[in-house]
Parts: C-alpha cells; sequence; structure tokens
C-alpha cells in the first residue's frame, strides 16, 4: 500500500523547494511562514489529500473498490515551503492510488525545469492535453505529474494496477475530480 505514497512522493520532492525568491502580490502567508490562503474556490484541502479527493470518485475511476485512504506525509508549509499531503488508496484489486497534493505560496518553478529534472533522473515523460496549465505521464512509474496553475501540483500513482487497468485513463479521470 506504500508504494503509491513512495511515487507520490517522489514527484513532490523534485517540487519541494520550487517557487520564486520574490512573493507575487496579493500572496500571503502567516507568523508561522505557512499559506494563509488557498485558491479560491479550489476545493482542495492541501494538509487532506484525502478529504480532497473521496474514496468514490477513485473507485469510479479506477473499476475497483477502494478499502482504506490512508493520509501521510503532511506538510504545513512553514518557513515560506509549500503546503502538501498525500493520501493512499489501497484497492480491492490488489493495486493502490497515491494522490500528493501541494500549494505554494509563490509561484511554481516553470515544467521545464520538471521536465529536465525528470530526465536527469532518467524517468521518460509524456505531454497530456487537457490538464491543468501542463500534464506529464510517465509510463514506467504510472505516474501523471500536473501542474494544475502557477501554484498547484498533484502527482497520481498507480502502483501495481491490474494487468487489464487502463493507468492512465484512470489517473486522467482522479485529475479531473480534483479540478486539474
Amino acid at each position: 500500500m506504500k508504494q503509491g505514497l513512495v511515487w507520490a512522493a517522489a514527484g513532490g520532492v523534485l517540487l519541494a523547494g520550487c517557487g520564486s525568491a520574490d512573493k507575487p502580490a496579493g500572496s500571503s502567508t502567516g507568523s508561522g511562514g505557512g499559506v494563509v490562503a488557498a485558491v479560491t474556490g479550489s476545493g482542495w484541502k492541501v494538509l487532506d489529500a484525502c478529504a480532497t479527493l473521496d474514496k468514490a470518485k477513485v473507485a469510479a475511476a479506477t473499476g475497483a473498490a477502494v478499502k482504506s485512504a490512508e493520509l501521510g506525509a503532511v506538510n504545513e508549509g512553514k518557513g515560506g515551503m509549500a503546503s502538501l499531503s498525500t493520501c493512499t488508496y489501497a484497492l480491492d484489486n490488489g493495486g493502490s492510488i497515491g494522490v500528493l497534493i501541494r500549494e505554494s505560496p509563490d509561484d511554481n518553478a516553470p515544467p521545464d525545469d520538471y521536465v529536465k529534472q525528470s530526465a536527469d533522473m532518467g524517468m521518460k515523460l509524456e505531454p497530456v492535453a487537457g490538464l491543468g496549465q501542463t500534464a506529464f505521464w510517465a509510463d514506467g512509474l504510472k505516474s501523471l505529474q500536473v501542474f494544475v496553475d502557477k501554484r498547484r501540483y498533484t502527482a497520481i500513482n498507480y502502483s501495481t494496477p491490474p494487468k487489464d487497468a487502463d493507468a492512465k485513463t484512470a489517473l486522467t479521470k482522479i485529475a479531473h475530480d480534483l479540478g486539474a
């Protein structure tokens, strides 16, 4: 069950420090440095990925019942760092879906920086149209990385999908359900 979470966290590690040095006008952090205001109307509960993505939507996208959903890797974003959380959904087909949601107090680094870092790590990415600002599929990892807007990002991974599963279609549906 933790394997999906590991790959979601790997995508997030690439982005953990991403953001510009200067805060754009209108950005706001509290005295602890955490993000105060989320993107209006986004529906994201950045500190609770499990509350952001309902188990029924994961089941509908994968065609498998969700046995459990486990919140993990919560980072409140203190000190100007991005806030994030992960949720791992254990499926009755033996697979698991790992979802990382991240929101930065500053603009993300350009997606081409992510593509370069991924290539340096040996990951092959395929652009995916129709999601967020830009999105990438890594077939070998069964991973979808979506730059939703200038501050929000999600990494969605399908660990041990059944042989007949269309992981890319399932994860794209989940990304749409997240509002990506």
